[in-house]
This record gives structure tokens, sequence and C-alpha cells, in this order.
């Protein structure tokens, strides 16, 4: 009787394996992952496109699993504490937030920091940065996923035309809140106001302040080429931009959806590069088309003056940081 119950107990689990249906019972349950990117900038923006992507790269590659949702053009509070507590929000944050955490982190924002936009990547393929990032998450318990860049901060004027300190002495700025940006407009001569964002085209209309400065995708999103005359290639600062998110909330996460989701980050930042160059070209052209008088100053008469902020903040930053970013070539 023994013998024949353990017969039939094989047959029932040879034909389980041989159906697929004990290999089904038995294997791992993949677990579903939601994220969620919530931002303020306009749909029509470089960055929310290239997010759009990630989402599209992360549900195709991990066959419906991994799911990111992304909303744009929102008024959020401080997203970064709440991220702290363990959330699942993945934020795109500028330097002027993380820097908070990091101060060293301001110095990305600095005037003139990076060359060009090749030399702004080279960095971040550095050790270097590696070794920063790292840095960041230890003391801040946030997760640097990658960085992406919003393109090269330009300078839009009303009705006075500038291409020097000197001209730009009596021009009053709108910058956005954070120290660096002040610093950027007064390293062009000009006196800085900060104001939201949303209240920029007003204030220019009105007379509050002379012009503004963003790079170009932001100023054709938001419409400030409408209410200047004047596009002044000052070409000051490059705008980074990094999704991170808590460190606590990456580490309940299996080790292969990190590594999906850090590949979906690096080809949609890739893409992100790619539209945002292609728009910066193409808005010069199309601003002048337009009647904007489109200026191209020397740049060499601002960097110079750039250098004494850098070298104000050195106790800030650290001594050697500035120095290991123009070595990167």
């Amino acid at each position: 009787m023994v013998t024949s119950l353990s017969t039939k107990l094989r047959v029932a689990l040879l034909t389980a394996v041989l159906s697929g249906g004990l290999l089904s019972a038995c294997a791992p349950r993949q677990t579903e992952v939601l994220l969620r990117v919530r931002h303020g900038a306009p749909p029509a923006m470089p960055m929310h496109r290239a997010l759009l992507k990630v989402a599209s790269i992360l549900e195709e590659r991990s066959r419906g699993r991994i799911h990111l949702v992304v909303e744009a053009g929102l008024s959020l509070p401080y997203q970064i504490d709440e991220m702290l507590k363990g959330s699942d929000e993945i934020s795109m944050s500028g330097m002027g937030s993380l820097s908070d955490y990091y101060p060293p982190l301001g110095a990305l924002e600095a005037p003139y920091m990076f060359r060009d936009i090749d030399h702004f990547y080279h960095t971040v393929e550095t050790p270097f940065w590696r070794s920063l990032v790292t840095e960041v998450e230890r003391r801040s318990g946030l997760h640097v996923i990658d960085m992406w860049h919003q393109g090269v901060r330009q300078v839009t004027l009303r009705d006075q035309a500038a291409r020097s300190p000197a001209e730009f002495g009596t021009i009053k700025l709108r910058v956005p809140p954070s120290q660096m940006y002040v610093e950027c407009a007064r390293v062009l001569g000009a006196l800085p106001t900060t104001m939201n964002i949303n209240d920029v085209r007003t204030a220019i209309r009105a007379g509050t302040v002379d012009g503004q400065e963003n790079p170009l995708p932001t100023i054709e999103a938001m419409h400030f080429h409408d209410v200047c005359s004047y596009l002044v290639l000052t070409n000051h600062s490059i705008t980074p931009i990094m999704p991170i998110v808590s460190a606590a909330f990456w580490r309940t996460l299996s080790e292969r959806d990190r590594l999906l989701i850090t590949e979906a980050f690096h080809e949609g930042g890739r893409y992100n590069r790619q539209i945002v160059e292609e728009e910066e070209r193409e808005l010069i052209h199309e601003f002048e088309q337009s009647g904007m008088i489109v200026i191209r100053p020397d740049l060499r008469l601002f960097r110079d003056r750039a250098e004494k902020v850098w070298r104000r903040y050195r106790e800030v930053w650290g001594d050697s940081l500035v120095a290991r970013i123009q070595a990167v070539r």
C-alpha cells in the first residue's frame, strides 16, 4: 500500500514538472515596482519628454513590472524631506536643493565652472564624480541615479542691450532663489532679483525687472522671448538636474531592479541631452528670425570675474574641488 501511494505521488510530481506547474509554483514571484516623478516643468520641456522615455524603457525591459508615473507642471512642496522618509518618489533635483545637504555640490552651478557641455559630461564620467555622489548619499541619505542637464543658461532683456559687465551694471536681472544664480548675475555685472519663475513674464512686462536668465528651452517654454527684445548668449552656467531617490527606498529594491532603473535613466539622460542641444541650436535661429536681436559678447570679460567667486567659496567647496573640475579634459 505504501509502495502504491509512493508510486502515485512520484507520477503526480513528474506530471506537474513536465507541465510546468511545479516550476511555476516554486519560482520566486517578481514584485511589481511603482515609482513616481512629479516636477514643475511644462510638458513641452525636454526633461519631461526624456522622463516619458525612461518610463517606456522600464515598462518594456521589465515586461510591465516596473512602472514610472510622470507628472509635469505641478506646484510642489519641498520634496526631499518627504523622500528621506523612504517614499518611492524620484525627484528631479537641482543643485540648489541638494547643496543644502552637501554644500560642495553648489560648485556645479557656479558661473563658468564648465567650459562647455562636453566638459560637463566628461566630469560626470570621472571616478571623482562617482566619489562625490557616494559622499552625497553617505551624508544626506539620498541616492543619485544620474546627472542630466537642462541647457546652457542665457540672458533675455526687455529693451536694453548689454555686452559687458559695465553695460549690465544698471540691469535688474531675475534669477532663481539660489545663491549660485545670484552670483551668476553679479559676475555678469547685473543687479540680481530673486523671483518665482511663474511671475517673471508679468514682472518683465511691468518693468519690475529688466530681464531674466534661463536655458533656451525654458525661455521658449515659458514664453520669455515674447516679452524681450534681446537675447544675450552669455553661456554663464549649465543647469544640472539629477534624478534622486531615498537611499533607504533604493536599498529595498533588488539588485536587478536597481540596475534596470539606472540604465533606463542613463538612456533617458542621453536622449535629454540630444533634444536639449538640438533645441538650443534651433531656438537661437528661431528667436533671431522672429525679430529678437542676438548678442554674442566676449565671454572672457565675464570668465575672469567668475574666478573671484570660485576663490570666495573655497572653504565651502573644499580647496581641491574647483581644481579637479577644471582639470577634466
